[in-house]
């Protein structure tokens, strides 16, 4: 990259990352004191991290790596005895997370942008400021509109493995081969399977993508090389969670929203025994549910781990360990249910991305090996589509599908079919406003404060 595009690049960079915590500290400023349900999980699971207890990694159903860095900043803030808040810690370290995943979101959007191929000619810098636009205002919806700076949820984080992955599977393509890339590649493929067990199966297409895009005279090496970290950071994981659950496993969260979210199945079902029975079995190590004959309808938990709902903390240790039966008519179901959901909240920007991407490639050259880079987004998304009936889940995916797609052919001279030029433009310039439009519906201008109850 030439001197000067790298200040430019540098610069964009740097300013976007400064709107984006600049939105998310009024974000937090608003924020009314709810803690989302799965926030409460995550914060006991982080106390448990910062008392020193490792053993919350066996939890079956929350990934370790989000609640061992809250637990980390909890556990440092002690150590230099700061008595900060722990929401206010949480919202920190979140904070740090959406600066990361800002810069993540560049780095795909500077890759795609400065790998074209050796014929192409110089970009249009109209082009280039619209595609721009596209990315950052996708990145905005994204964390602010989607994931929320206030939420307790991993999904930030994961968006950081996501988009750097995406963005090595670019430059496998386009680059010299790299043994630092090979390494830092599998890496991250580790690290998004400590942050969301989803990450797994997306890694191995990750890692196919990977190699099938490196030369073909290095892809045995890439990879070997690839393999080593992913391995050595993911296996002890994997090793941890089939050791607790007494089985292979790499995580029971698919497993259980498949048997809740499309089995329809209910959540704990209580077993029909005597308390004296159960007490029997959580003495053998088998914690239990059991419905209260004195209390119908009421559940007692037992052997109860931390946390301040057990079943909640970690649902694998009471669900059933028999998955849901296959139902291609409930599969079919929560698959039309949850494109539904996608259509409506990014069909408009698919439309822009795809008119803009159609004017590209009327004007310039189709780069279809960068299709290579939407298989990990594909597959994340194809994997929430199936299972969970929270759309937003997938608000990462979506926007790095559409950062690539907008990408996809080679932004050309500006000379060159000029109407298609500002078709593009236009196309993306709108796609932009729109999520801007969207995201400013969670951006409070002033703090939220609790409000006593009128008098009756």
């Amino acid at each position: 990259m030439r001197p000067r595009a790298a200040r430019l690049t540098l610069a964009a960079a740097l300013g976007l990352t400064t709107l984006v915590v600049a939105l998310a500290v009024l974000q937090a400023r608003g924020w009314n004191g709810s803690v989302n349900a799965d926030g409460v999980s995550y914060l006991d699971l982080a106390r448990q991290y910062a008392n020193g207890d490792i053993g919350a990694i066996t939890n079956g159903y929350w990934s370790p790596l989000y609640p061992l860095l809250l637990g980390v900043v909890q556990g440092g803030a002690r150590l230099l005895g700061a008595g900060a808040p722990e929401m206010l810690l949480v919202l920190a370290t979140n904070l740090v997370i959406f600066a990361a995943a800002t810069l993540s979101v560049v780095r795909l959007a500077r890759v795609l942008a400065s790998s074209p191929a050796r014929d192409a000619t110089p970009a249009s810098g109209a082009v280039v400021l619209a595609r721009g636009l596209a990315a950052g205002a996708l990145c905005i919806w994204m964390l602010l509109r989607m994931i929320t700076a206030t939420a307790i949820t991993p999904d930030a984080l994961l968006t950081i493995w996501l988009f750097l992955a995406s963005a090595d599977i670019v430059e496998a393509g386009t680059e010299e081969p790299s043994v630092r890339r090979h390494l830092r590649f599998g890496a991250v493929l580790a690290l998004g399977y400590w942050t969301k067990a989803v990450f797994l199966p997306v890694a191995l297409v990750a890692l196919v993508a990977y190699v099938v895009a490196t030369p073909k005279a290095w892809r045995r090496r890439a990879t070997t090389r690839a393999l080593i970290p992913l391995m050595l950071i993911a296996l002890p994981l994997v090793a941890v969670q089939s050791w607790t659950q007494g089985r292979p496993s790499f995580g029971e969260t698919g497993r259980l929203n498949y048997r809740w979210y499309v089995g329809n199945l209910p959540h704990a079902p209580p077993l029909h025994e005597r308390v004296e029975e159960t007490r029997k079995r959580v003495q053998r190590g088998e914690a239990a549910a059991v419905a209260l004959a004195s209390a119908p309808g009421g559940v007692l938990f037992t052997g109860a781990p931390a946390g301040s709902f057990a079943y909640w903390y970690d649902a694998s240790r009471y669900e059933p360990r028999a998955g849901a039966p296959f139902s291609l008519r409930a599969q079919w179901d929560v698959v039309v249910f949850n494109a539904h959901w996608f259509r409506v909240t990014a069909g408009t920007f698919a439309l822009f991305a795809v008119v803009g991407a159609a004017a590209a490639a009327g004007r310039a050259t189709v780069r279809p090996r960068r299709l290579l880079a939407m298989l990990p987004a594909a597959t994340m998304l194809a994997l929430y589509a199936m299972t969970h009936p929270e759309g937003r889940l997938g608000a990462p995916a979506i926007a790095c599908l559409l950062l690539v797609v907008v990408h996809l052919a080679d932004a050309g001279p500006p000379g060159r079919r000029r109407p298609l030029l500002v078709v593009e433009c236009i196309a993306l310039v709108l796609l932009s406003v729109v999520a801007l439009g969207r995201t400013a519906k969670r951006i409070p201008t002033g703090a939220v404060t609790a409000r006593a109850p009128a008098p009756s």
